[in-house]
């Protein structure tokens, strides 16, 4: 069985949206870590995305294709056990990404790291799942504001 993955797919374009992304996302990542008291979840929830974003670009420039299919599915796991996620500003990081992640697959027609015969491509499950996510997290952020502008 072929991979999810594969190297035709990775273009230059791709791996420098994704590699750009990545690195955008940690710098957020490493602001919030540094200027914020996180609990003990959302401080290993963002150790966790740092290290697989990081991990991700690494693999993405020595086209390992195996490790790529692991972190994607492993980010795809962060994304799911984020709705436990506390910190207001993580939250918010989250849900541009998850945003991003849809205009990248409308704009694709899949996963950005698909190849054209393999992958889930924009189809009902992923497209359900990442709306559900970033509309209960927004849900969480505007509860969250709401909160703070009450105090």
């Amino acid at each position: 069985m072929k991979p999810a993955l594969s190297l035709e797919e990775i273009t230059i374009e791709k791996q420098l949206l994704i590699s750009v992304s990545a690195t955008i996302i940690n710098i957020y990542f490493l602001f919030v870590y540094y200027l914020n008291d996180l609990n003990v979840f959302d401080s290993v929830m963002i150790s966790m995305m740092f290290l697989f974003n990081l991990m991700v670009m690494y693999f993405l420039e020595v086209k390992d294709i195996e490790f790529l299919n692991i972190l994607h599915m492993c980010m795809v796991f962060c994304f799911m056990i984020s709705i436990f996620i506390d910190n207001y500003y993580l939250i918010l990081i989250l849900v541009i990404v998850l945003i991003e992640i849809q205009l990248l697959w409308v704009k694709f027609g899949k996963c950005i790291l698909f190849n054209d015969k393999e992958g889930w491509g924009f189809g009902l499950a992923p497209h359900v799942g990442a709306t559900t996510y970033t509309a209960f997290l927004s849900y969480k952020l505007g509860i969250k504001t709401l909160l703070k502008d009450l105090k």
